[in-house]
């Protein structure tokens, strides 16, 4: 493909010497050659600073982006928007770093772009497991069409990947930053604020992103602040999805946040007596009616499945602030 509009790739780096190699190599190897790619390291104690200053000495169009200060971890929305205030090309992407592209990857997405004037490209993913890829495909949207985004399409995975599955006009999005209060779920909220603005966008019927699926759910989400990160995020989704007026699914998604703050408190003793009274007030605002009904519907609404039930059994009864039996059953979905 011949054209001369160029594209940022950001790749956010931390502790990432087992993934690193694979993850830039794929990068720029890519058919489409136009590339500027920034590979912003956010701390890393490993080598993987190491990795990145070799790749840069090696291709003239990388460059390594260090922390402020030596050492310093800022996260990853922090890093992204360290990679954001690099833009200057005609598009931009963001790869995480254990993750991997498809040779032909950014060749297809600015083409579609290019060809249907878009402002925004999705693709499909491979979700890889110990080498062994799978199709995570999610038929919510039709494909190769223009599609009509709400903002709420942001919170229900209808995309069937994340902001690293997508291909971004700069002149459309440059501007638009990560909340770097979270450490989850920043991409929920960048979404959300770039569906806000009706781009035109499509969803190509091409797997082109390869996902790696390295961190546990446990390791990655029941983090000592999991509490305040999930009250933040609630905070922002409703407020988000109440502008855009969709009120059913923002008293839906501050529910959700409060269940899975409450779930993870559940499961540690020691951290629920400490914060029990964070958790009921965050249940003040969070756990309406209106929000558990929502949620009910929009979330677990078809699921056919023992989980499936015990999951609904479980929302049910931290609505209704049945705590014990909560736990009880929180306790049964983890051992499952």
């Amino acid at each position: 493909m011949q054209s001369d509009k160029s594209i940022d790739v950001i790749i956010p780096v931390y502790n990432a010497e087992k993934t690193l190699s694979a993850c830039v190599e794929s990068v720029i190897n890519q058919t489409y050659r136009n590339l500027k790619i920034f590979l912003i390291d956010d701390g890393s104690l490993d080598g993987s600073l190491e990795i990145c200053k070799r790749y840069a000495s090696l291709d003239n169009r990388i460059t390594v982006c260090p922390p402020p200060l030596e050492g310093q971890n800022g996260g990853v929305a922090a890093a992204r928007n360290r990679g954001l205030n690099q833009l200057s090309g005609d598009y931009f992407a963001f790869v995480d770093s254990d993750d991997y592209l498809q040779p032909q990857a950014y060749e297809k997405m600015l083409g579609a772009a290019l060809e249907h004037d878009l402002d925004l490209v999705f693709c499909k993913t491979y979700h890889v497991t110990g080498g062994t890829a799978k199709q995570a495909e999610v038929n919510v949207h039709k494909t190769n069409v223009l599609l009509q985004l709400k903002t709420s399409d942001a919170c229900n995975d209808s995309m069937e990947g994340g902001i690293w599955s997508a291909f971004y006009r700069r002149e459309f999005f440059g501007d638009l930053r990560f909340d770097e209060r979270l450490r989850f779920g920043e991409d929920v909220l960048y979404f959300m604020d770039c569906f806000a603005r009706k781009p035109r966008a499509m969803l190509l019927d091409e797997f082109l992103y390869n996902y790696g699926i390295t961190v546990s759910f446990a390791k990655k989400y029941y983090c000592e602040d999991y509490l305040q990160q999930c009250r933040i995020l609630g905070a922002e989704c409703y407020d988000r999805l109440t502008k855009a007026a969709e009120p059913d699914c923002a008293e839906a998604e501050y529910f959700h946040e409060y269940y899975k703050a409450a779930f993870a408190l559940a499961s540690d003793k020691a951290r629920l007596k400490s914060e029990s009274d964070a958790l009921k007030e965050f249940g003040r605002v969070a756990n309406t009616k209106a929000g558990y009904r929502n949620y009910i519907k929009m979330t677990l609404k078809g699921r056919k499945s023992f989980y499936g039930m015990a999951k609904r059994f479980s929302v049910w009864l931290i609505h209704k602030r049945h705590f014990k039996l909560f736990r009880f059953i929180v306790k049964r979905l983890n051992r499952a």
